[in-house]
Formats: C-alpha cells, structure tokens, sequence
C-alpha cells in the first residue's frame, strides 16, 4: 500500500473519533451524504447543456407511494409545498419529494384532469384552447397529456390516448393533466424551435419503459427545446408530460431546502414516509 492510502486512512479513522465524539451527524445530513439504499425516492443534482438540474426518481415498486394532493380539512386548497409539509408533519410523517403538479388557472381549480386525494376534482379537458396555443397557452400546445398512476403502475399518455384507454385499464388514483408532452414513445413529442428566446424554470415527469418514474426541474432558464431534449436523452423517458413553468418548485428531501410558500398550486406531487423519532 503506497503511503498516500497509509495517510488516507489515517484522516479517516481521526475523523471517525471526532464524529463519534461529536454524536454523529445530524439524522438527515447523513441521510444526505449516504442515500439510502430502500429509500422510495432516489434524488440527485444533475448539470445538461450548461443548466442545473434536480432530479428524484421513484423506482417501479415504490410507485404506489406517489401522492396528489390537493385539498385539506374543510375541502381547503393546500396551495402551498409549506402548507403541505406542515400537513404531513402533523399526522406523523415527513416528506421525501414534493413538486407542483400540472397547470391551472386558480389554486383551487385545474384546467385539465385532476385526480387527487382519492377523488376526481375536475374532468379531462379535450378542448383546442384559442388559436396558436402554444404561443399563448401551453395547456392545449398539442399533444398535451396526462400523467396518472392506475393499477400500481404510472404512465403518460396523450389527452386522445387516455381518452381512449379502456375501462379494465384500471380507474387512476392520481392523475394530472397538463401540456404540452415533451416526449411521446422515445421521440420529442413535437418540433420545439432550438432557437427559441423564451428561458424560463420548467419541471416535469416522465416514466420509463421500465415503470420508473422521475421527475425533474431545471434550475436555471431553459427552452422548451432544452427541457424535452434533457427528458428524452439524459434522462431516458420514454413518455414525459411538461407540468409547469416560471413559478414552479421543488423539494428534494430531507437535508435541502423546503421551497418558502411564495408560490400557489392547485396540487402537490409528494412522497413521504413515518418521521423517525430522535
């Protein structure tokens, strides 16, 4: 062993004497530092052409445990990742993940399929929105679609798609709509202009062939382009759905930040587990 190992060794073992001395890390830093290998959400940070990206992943076993929410006590919108933090904390729980869902016009209205907190909040939108709609809404910028779980398993499908889907297909227990579809069976879902000037933060979910489900933001403006282009290769989707833009937010689980309840939603993507008692 060369003498660099011997000394690598030697920092290690004191480093242990003075975390053991100090009472170990804080329970969810050295959650951080060490992902846990049964952890239903796998998060990370992720640099694709130049813009930052934060990524969680929820592999095909763990799927089930994908929550929407979107109303509380009294039939009150959550409106906010805070609120719904504060919501899992006092029944026990803590949040793993959490993202905002597909788009909407008013916190307590989406525009498109909403299934959430067991129930149906409103219906599948097939409407054609107004004229050029991808210049002036993204909602109906076509193929717009659907993310939903049914049957333990997670999908993404056009609106016409699901529209289409078969009743032994199974019911979802969640389901979000919104667009456009950034990718559609492996391909960019529509011809995004490379050279567009519109930047902005974007998150979005896909699903691979495999069942995993990931959902991504991207930090730093990108293009429509960039956005689809980082789903389809960087992040191998097969299908993935674009939720919502400028005001979106993110939390990656204990150890990072929780988003400040400066942004309202209609609905909360969100994984948790049972807090563990310190």
């Amino acid at each position: 062993m060369n003498r660099l190992g011997d000394v690598g060794i030697g920092v290690r073992w004191l480093l242990s004497i003075v975390v053991v001395a100090l009472g170990g890390l804080p329970a969810d830093r050295a959650a951080a530092q060490t992902p846990r290998t049964d952890a239903p959400v796998t998060c990370r940070q992720q640099a694709i052409g130049g813009a930052r990206y934060r990524v969680c992943e929820i592999a095909p076993a763990a799927v089930a445990r994908l929550q929407l929410t979107a109303r509380y006590a009294g039939g009150r919108p959550v409106r906010t990742i805070a609120r719904v933090d504060s919501l899992v904390r006092a029944r026990g729980e803590r949040l793993l993940f959490a993202t905002n869902a597909g788009l909407y016009e008013r916190a307590d209205s989406a525009t498109g399929l909403l299934v959430a907190d067991g129930r149906t909040y409103s219906r599948l939108n097939r409407g054609a929105g107004p004229a050029n709609p991808c210049a002036v809404a993204n909602f109906y910028c076509p193929p717009n679609g659907v993310f939903f779980v049914a049957g333990g398993r997670a999908g993404v499908l056009s609106t016409a798609d699901f529209a289409a889907r078969r009743a032994p297909a199974g019911a979802p227990t969640i389901a979000s709509q919104s667009g456009p579809m950034l990718v559609r069976n492996g391909a960019l879902a529509r011809a995004f202009p490379a050279n567009s000037q519109s930047r902005k933060v974007r998150n979005g979910v896909g699903v691979r062939g495999d069942g995993t489900v990931v959902f991504a933001i991207a930090d730093d403006p990108v293009t429509f382009h960039h956005f689809a282009t980082a789903f389809r290769d960087a992040f191998a989707y097969r299908d993935a759905l674009f939720l919502d833009g400028a005001i979106s937010q993110f939390y990656a689980g204990p150890g990072t930040r929780l988003p400040p309840p400066s942004r309202e939603f209609a609905a909360v993507f969100i994984v948790t587990e049972t807090a563990r008692r310190r």
